[in-house]
């Protein structure tokens, strides 16, 4: 008998309610018991979930949602169930490199092409089928790196994060981050050109020790160039490289503890916040020249970066 593993989620009791169980398994058993379908076991997803396994538990929750506001939830769990009958690893395949590097944008087309030798499909399996891909990419820039075949310097030497080695030609924060706005104009023609998505920069921003002078002001020049220089970088890769960017949205706009490494001293935001890595302070909230020079940037869609 086919069982149902959905991995644990914060779920109400309803979602494991047995008659919807067996409804789901009704519905999708032709398909779960497919020979073929169930090649999808060998062929890795997510981490260390397989496709059989991401299909199963995303046509559970199809099944559920749509069943909640009344919408086809046949057509979704059978549907979702072969969103993935790909039937191939598209991470490693040397034979299948065309479909790494364009397994985004192909997929959803030979899952369908799959489906259709093995079942009977309605006009709505289909459909979910052919749309089944993200609408668009969203991803996080801070700094380029470099890697080195030199026996010399890669072991002496790290770049960001520990990850690669330093690049002689670029600045660097002082918590050794590189400075690369060019590169942020690479990853988006890197990213479009492969994938053909819309995109959005979702975090982008210099951590750095901000200081308050005498008159309670924080200069913070060294971040209105950093961010002024990367929505360069961005303009250029839209008006001159034809790239789709939806969206930008810097990392973060207040102070608050630093993600990677703890500090409170390692501030991002255009507000600052007087709070300490020793916890002492008031926790006043002043505004940084950043802050003035974001307001204007934001008011002036971007035309006035001065």
């Amino acid at each position: 008998m086919q069982t149902l593993k959905v991995r644990e989620k914060k779920v109400s009791v309803h979602t494991y309610n047995y008659d919807n169980i067996i409804e789901f398994l009704n519905i999708t058993k032709d398909i779960l018991e497919n020979p073929t379908v169930k090649q999808m076991k060998n062929f890795r997803q997510h981490y260390d979930c397989s496709c059989y396994e991401h299909c199963l538990e995303v046509a559970y929750w199809s099944y559920l949602f749509c069943k909640k506001y009344g919408w086809d939830y046949v057509s979704a769990a059978r549907g979702a169930m072969l969103h993935d009958l790909f039937l191939y690893d598209w991470r490693g395949s040397k034979k299948k490199l065309h479909l790494k590097h364009f397994h985004a944008f192909l997929h959803p087309q030979i899952a369908l092409y799959n489906a259709e030798k093995l079942f009977n499909l309605n006009d709505k399996e289909k459909e979910i089928l052919k749309s089944g891909t993200v609408d668009f990419i969203s991803f996080s820039y801070y700094m380029s790196n470099c890697i080195s075949a030199d026996p010399k310097v890669a072991p002496n030497q790290s770049g960001n994060m520990s990850f690669g080695v330093k690049n002689p030609y670029l600045k660097a924060s002082a918590w050794g981050w590189q400075i690369d706005p060019k590169g942020l104009r690479i990853a988006l023609n890197y990213l479009y050109d492969r994938y053909q998505k819309p995109l959005m920069v979702v975090e982008n921003g210099l951590g750095a020790q901000d200081e308050v002078d005498e008159n309670n002001k924080i200069h913070d020049t060294y971040r209105i160039d950093y961010l002024r220089d990367h929505i360069l970088a961005m303009e250029e890769a839209v008006r001159i490289d034809g790239v789709e960017l939806w969206g930008y949205t810097s990392w973060g706009c207040i102070d608050l503890v630093s993600a990677s490494t703890g500090e409170m001293h390692k501030r991002y935001g255009f507000v600052y916040v007087n709070y300490q890595d020793d916890f002492s302070g008031n926790g006043e909230r002043i505004r940084k020249d950043s802050f003035y020079w974001y307001k204007k940037v934001i008011s002036s869609q971007g035309r006035d970066l001065k």
